[in-house]
């Protein structure tokens, strides 16, 4: 007796809102706004998996298709202007969390994207390693071991701080952006460290080295950083 094959199934990804109080869940049978609390009734969002989300105070952005769109709704469920078309090839989203709805599509060249009243505004940013969006004017390109603070064209500052034997694989501004904490990990991936450098002029505030990490994440608003070890 024959079986039919399969496709697998697309993953289950989630994202928290800001207050904690929703989730938003992508599967293979949609996307779903849900309350926590169980008080109201999941919201359909999608039809199809969301190949990445992101969660704002006032609205949640959804990528889907090839060539990949950007959906926009708010928090009732409803659109928000007409899909925006994002440059080709994988790519994801980097959001802001402070501040009006922005962020970066990550794709080969970086595109920031900012929420406004006549839609989605398309920004192309100089190629990078990493990009962390501020605010719709203002963001860290990181390359190498070189972190620039960039405004639309000029620099503000090059941090000096990651060091050539390091890289920064991972961040996140904090503090209402007045600060910005970074994961830097060695070329051969055995020495970890936090660095938390001033928005204002790059200084260093904190260095922070850690053993036996597998796992960092940033919390912007608490100024948490959670570490998983082992």
């Amino acid at each position: 007796m024959s079986q039919r094959a399969q496709a697998p199934s697309p993953p289950v990804s989630l994202r928290f809102t800001p207050d904690g109080q929703r989730v938003v869940v992508s599967s293979d049978s949609g996307v779903r706004l849900i309350d926590v609390a169980g008080q109201h009734a999941a919201i359909r969002l999608g039809a199809h998996h969301a190949t990445d989300l992101i969660a704002f105070d006032t609205e949640i952005w959804l990528v889907q298709g090839e060539p990949p769109e950007l959906l926009r709704f708010n928090l009732a469920g409803s659109p928000l202007g007409q899909p925006t078309t994002l440059p080709p090839g994988p790519g994801r989203l980097v959001r802001s969390p402070f501040g009006e709805p922005v962020a970066v599509w990550m794709a080969e060249v970086p595109t920031l994207l900012a929420s406004s009243e006549s839609g989605v505004t398309q920004s192309t940013l100089p190629r990078a390693d990493m990009v962390l969006p501020l605010s719709a004017r203002r963001w860290l390109s990181v390359e190498g071991p070189r972190v620039t603070l960039r405004e639309p064209g000029d620099e503000l500052w090059t941090s000096p701080h990651v060091g050539d034997d390091m890289r920064a694989i991972y961040g996140a501004p904090l503090f209402d952006a007045r600060a910005i904490a970074l994961l830097c990990e060695s070329h051969d991936h055995s020495e970890h460290q936090i660095l938390v450098l001033s928005t204002r002029d790059g200084g260093l505030q904190h260095r922070i080295a850690l053993t036996g990490t597998t796992l960092v994440r940033f919390a912007p608003r608490r100024g948490y950083a959670m570490v998983l070890s082992g």
